[in-house]
């Protein structure tokens, strides 16, 4: 292995059921590292649809312990963002966003459990908290979900350009191949 390598650190910051966890995995195939910790039961993962499993760590970012690429999801904790982070945020709809939250309700609700439909309303203003956020943020990358899907190869590239450095190429390969057309059931 190659000790000049130097992974780059992204906090990947999204509103919840936009697809982060795929995003994740993007970035994963690319080569970087990324925090996989505080996975969800089988049944969670079952109910919310996600294949992947990535499960925001608010342990580390609460403990101040960056030390891999992670999902950010939470608004208010960009601030205890380390400098040395590159941000990317990955933006799908807000429309999207609630179709895919009421169809979590739903499936909670098949099985007789109850999910609170709060989660809905703090869609909508997590959407608007990140953007008064990433107008006061000097350097970070828009990636746009549906985008990934109907575009893969250039939004792609945008990844890439963004994360290449000297001593580090983003597998854009391996990326492309990380995403999940089977996942985009939710259009606005």
């Amino acid at each position: 292995m190659d000790t000049n390598i130097s992974i780059p650190k992204v906090a990947m910051c999204s509103k919840a059921r936009s697809g982060s966890s795929m995003m994740m995995a993007i970035l994963e195939a690319g080569g970087l590292i990324v925090d996989k910790e505080q996975e969800p039961e089988p049944i969670i993962l079952e109910l919310m649809r996600n294949p992947y499993g990535l499960k925001e760590n608010r342990q580390n970012i609460l403990s101040n312990n960056f030390h891999n690429s992670f999902k950010l999801l939470d608004h208010t904790k960009f601030s205890m963002l380390p400098s040395d982070y590159k941000i990317i945020y990955l933006n799908r709809p807000v429309a999207e966003c609630l179709a895919s939250w009421n169809d979590v309700i739903s499936r909670f609700a098949e099985k007789g459990a109850i999910m609170n439909p709060v989660c809905l309303t703090n869609c909508t203003n997590s959407h608007n908290s990140w953007n008064n956020i990433l107008l006061t943020t000097p350097s970070y990358l828009t990636i746009q979900y549906n985008l990934l899907f109907s575009d893969t190869t250039n939004e792609i590239k945008k990844i890439a350009t963004f994360l290449n450095t000297q001593n580090f190429i983003f597998n854009e390969t391996l990326a492309a191949n990380a995403i999940d057309k089977n996942l985009y059931i939710n259009r606005g």
